[in-house]
């Protein structure tokens, strides 16, 4: 697995980005652009992912395969099943939302951003730690 070192401080810009992918998410959905809302939640939940690991090991991931983000949440051992699943849901729709000839739905849109949420607070609820 290969990561980046990143001084711990930077987490701060990651969240940044996740919370701003999100916002957008959700005006994606209010103008009806799915595709550009799921796309926007993946980025933010990958986003929030790196600021998990920037804050706790001082690292992320920089490997070709977003999955291997998990496996540096997993060294944190925090682990809450539920929460990385709502990831690993964000990190599998992603060849489809952004590089296959398929459109995503409003249900596609929604459901992303619903992880996307969900992820990012459990995220902010193990930065206070």
């Amino acid at each position: 697995m290969r990561t980046r070192a990143i001084d711990k401080h930077f987490y701060l810009n990651y969240l940044k980005k996740a919370e701003e992918f999100l916002q957008e998410a959700e005006k994606a959905i209010e103008n009806k652009r799915w595709n550009a809302s799921v796309s926007l939640s993946i980025h933010s939940g990958i986003c929030a992912a790196d600021a998990l690991c920037i804050f706790n090991l001082g690292v992320r991931s920089a490997g070709e395969s977003h999955n291997e983000v998990v496996q540096l949440i997993n060294k944190i051992n925090i682990g809450n099943i539920n929460k990385i699943r709502q990831l690993l849901n964000l990190i599998d729709i992603k060849n489809s939302a952004e590089y296959s000839e398929s459109l995503m739905s409003e249900k596609d849109a929604l459901t992303a951003k619903q992880n996307a949420e969900r992820f990012l607070l459990w995220v902010k609820d193990n930065l206070k730690r």
